[in-house]
This record gives C-alpha cells, sequence and structure tokens, in this order.
C-alpha cells in the first residue's frame, strides 16, 4: 500500500482514477476521512494494492445481472441518506438530505396561488406528520427500490434537480396511495434549488450525488439488478 498526500485540487474520484483504483476501495482504505466530499491539503491518504476485502471490488462480477444479488442497500432518516454494505453493515457513503418544503418556501407559495387551500406558507412540510401532503410534504415512511444500469443515467436534471436523479419504484400500495394522494412518484436527486424538495428525497451537494451514481454503477458492476432505498424517520 502506498500514500497519496492531497494537493489543492484534489479530490477523493480524482485520487483514485490516478492510481487506478475503485472509490469505494479509496474510501474505505481510508476510514480517517469523515466527509469524502472535502479533503484537506496535506492529508496522507492511503492507496490500496488491490480490491479491499470489505468493499464490493472484492466480490468476484457474476457473469450476468440477477434481481437477487445484492450487496449494498439505502436508508433515509429525514436527514441523512446512508448507502450500506449489506454483508458487514459497514457504511460506504454517509451524505446530508431531506425531504418536504420548509417555511416560505418558494414553491408552497406557488402552490397556495394555484389554489391549494390545505397549505400554509409559515409550515415546516419536512417533518414526517405531513407525509401524506402531495407537493409539499416529505416522501413517505416505506421501501422504495431504484433500478441500476452501466451507465446510471440521470432521468432528470437541472434547476431544482441539481445534477441529476432518478426515479424510485414504490410499491403496490404505493403506487395506488399516489393514485388517490394526486402524485406522480419520488426520485432520488440533489437538491440543487430553493431549499426543500417536495416529495423526494434530496441529497446537498453535487459531489455527494456523483459519488453515490459512481458506487450505484459499481453495485452494477458487480451484479446488482437494484437496491433497496429504505425511508423511516427518526423518532
Amino acid at each position: 500500500m502506498k500514500d497519496h498526500i492531497v494537493e489543492r485540487g484534489d479530490t477523493l474520484s480524482g485520487v483514485a482514477s490516478k492510481y487506478d483504483v475503485s472509490l469505494p476501495d479509496l474510501i474505505i482504505s481510508n476510514p480517517q476521512v469523515r466527509d469524502p466530499a472535502h479533503l484537506s491539503i496535506g492529508q496522507v491518504l492511503h492507496i490500496p494494492d488491490g480490491p479491499h476485502p470489505d468493499s464490493l471490488s472484492a466480490v468476484k462480477a457474476p457473469e450476468t445481472i440477477c434481481q437477487k444479488c445484492e450487496w449494498i442497500r439505502m436508508k433515509f432518516d429525514g436527514k441523512n441518506l446512508w448507502i450500506i454494505r449489506i454483508e458487514n453493515d459497514t457504511v460506504l457513503k454517509h451524505a446530508s438530505a431531506t425531504s418536504g418544503l420548509p417555511p416560505n418556501a418558494r414553491h408552497t407559495r406557488e402552490l397556495i396561488l394555484e389554489g391549494r387551500m390545505d397549505l400554509s406558507l409559515s409550515t415546516d412540510y419536512r417533518q414526517p406528520k405531513y407525509q401524506s401532503v402531495a407537493d409539499a410534504g416529505p416522501i413517505p415512511e416505506g421501501t422504495y427500490t431504484l433500478s441500476l444500469s452501466e451507465e446510471m443515467q440521470f432521468e432528470k436534471s437541472g434547476g431544482g434537480w441539481g445534477v441529476g436523479g432518478w426515479r424510485l419504484k414504490e410499491s403496490f400500495w404505493g403506487k395506488v396511495d399516489n393514485i388517490f394522494g394526486g402524485r406522480s412518484g419520488f426520485f432520488l436527486h440533489q437538491d440543487g434549488g430553493q431549499p426543500g424538495t417536495a416529495g423526494c428525497i434530496g441529497v446537498k451537494g453535487a459531489a455527494h450525488i456523483l459519488k453515490i451514481r459512481s458506487i450505484l454503477q459499481g453495485a452494477h458492476k458487480e451484479g446488482q439488478a437494484e437496491v433497496e432505498v429504505e425511508v423511516k424517520y427518526a423518532k
């Protein structure tokens, strides 16, 4: 194992590319890096000689994608999003995230002007008790899935979607609830516009969503077809 001294402009993804190692391998080999999005000049990074035994790269990829091959899962509690390695509950990625519109949100004002009599501009719709409020409340608790692909191309991008995001698949009853609740679906994306993101999981910062994309691509390469996304709010 060799070391790399962080210089101005260095990023984890750039260092991984420079030494031809996977980003998950580099992250796991450097547990002292608490926030992968912010490196300090002079900080020492350990460059692995090969796949880390706890990383996705250490698992031999199957020849074909299979629905039941699972290496990672995701969890959102209203303020944080984690990507977790299933085998040993290792946290591969953590990012601050949000769901629902805060008080005085521009979109809440727009909805009220359009005639929504059930909304109040002073209400904080990020609270879990507002899960049933369409277009303003947070993503409802439950289990969703995110389909994986080689490129993980963003299905939405720009404006409030930031660099982009992907649609989450609901359960059967979740789809029924959408029909009667007036929703069109839920997404995992960068919260790139006004504060808050109604009915979706908004990750804070483009660098975080790009790193999540890299990890999802790695999971697909290892044979995982979709990722389970658990939404359960902290009490």
